[in-house]
């Protein structure tokens, strides 16, 4: 596979996941609180006002699942893709918690890491 291959590769599969991502954001939570499941889970780890730091550790509990799986027999795991599409997501939504949370963007914003502009 050449760069360019992979580049191609990678724009594909950005928009199968944004495909899927659609689908799925249909089960998440409620619409108006797009953290929703996090957001409670996390209430009931760390207390009732929990924090974007507290959800983050909810969904990186969530999307271990999928590593620990992945781990046992890495490309053999069955639904390995799967698995791998549920990551991205999880991450996908821990980016944009990140980006949203002020404290942890001014953070990111020193160091330029991973901030995008966002159009309005």
């Amino acid at each position: 596979m050449t760069r360019d291959d992979l580049l191609n590769f990678i724009q594909k599969d950005n928009e199968w996941l944004y495909k899927k991502i659609v689908e799925k954001n249909k089960e998440y939570g409620n619409p108006d609180d797009a953290y929703f499941n996090f957001r409670e889970t996390a209430r009931r780890m760390f207390g009732p006002e929990p924090s974007v730091e507290d959800m983050f550790h909810v969904l990186m509990i969530l999307a271990d699942k999928h590593w620990v799986a992945l781990a046992q027999k890495l490309t053999q795991t069955p639904d390995c893709l799967d698995k791998l599409e549920d990551i991205e997501i999880y991450c996908k939504i821990a980016r944009a918690m990140i980006h949203r949370d002020p404290v942890v963007r001014i953070m990111n914003e020193a160091t330029k890491v991973g901030v995008f502009e966002e159009s309005n």
